[in-house]
């Protein structure tokens, strides 16, 4: 996604969304626990965040740590909006209309109601279309993408991502589905 500061690693994140990545259940209560997870993994680093959780019917969890963006809901918003329609994390998405030279007004799309940076990304069950979507904002557009699918693997209980040196995640010690 040049341009966007992530020239070279949009693409190993994307790899790492596989069918390991399948809930078993999608509610209520699962996105709220996603977006804790988010929320107090994000906090314990000391980074302002908002994450939301939705189903393809509505939303299901929303918390706004203080310090982010004030239009951080309106990004959240446009980033669902691209996974709904596309069915990919919106880092996916904003990277293959990169490589291919498209653009949100070029597929009749306005860029005031989708947007192409990463931090959403699909929640899905095994065996079944997109049924959610975990977004977020606060960082740049790999590290909110990141952070989300972290809390999904911190709630599956599957390996972790990992980002250049360093792993995204703090220890199994310091579980970030306990709240702080």
């Amino acid at each position: 996604m040049k341009g966007r500061g992530s020239e070279g690693l949009s693409g190993k994140f994307d790899r790492q969304i596989s069918g390991d990545d399948e809930l078993v259940s999608f509610n209520a209560s699962v996105a709220r626990v996603l977006g804790e997870t988010a929320v107090n993994v994000a906090a314990r680093r000391g980074r302002p965040i908002a994450v939301s959780v939705v189903s393809v019917s509505g939303p299901l969890f929303y918390c706004a740590l203080e310090g982010v963006p004030h239009d951080a809901s309106e990004q959240i918003r446009r980033k669902q909006n691209t996974v709904l329609r596309f069915g990919s994390s919106s880092l996916e998405v904003g990277q293959t209309f990169d490589s291919a030279g498209l653009t949100l007004e070029s597929q009749g799309l306005s860029p005031l109601e989708y947007s192409l940076v990463g931090g959403a990304i699909p929640l899905r069950l095994a065996d079944v279309e997109l049924v959610g979507v975990l977004s977020i904002v606060g960082a740049d557009a790999i590290h909110d993408h990141a952070l989300a699918l972290e809390a999904l693997r911190w709630h599956l209980g599957t390996t972790p991502i990992q980002t250049g040196t360093h792993a995204l995640r703090s220890s199994r010690r310091s579980d970030p589905r306990v709240s702080l």
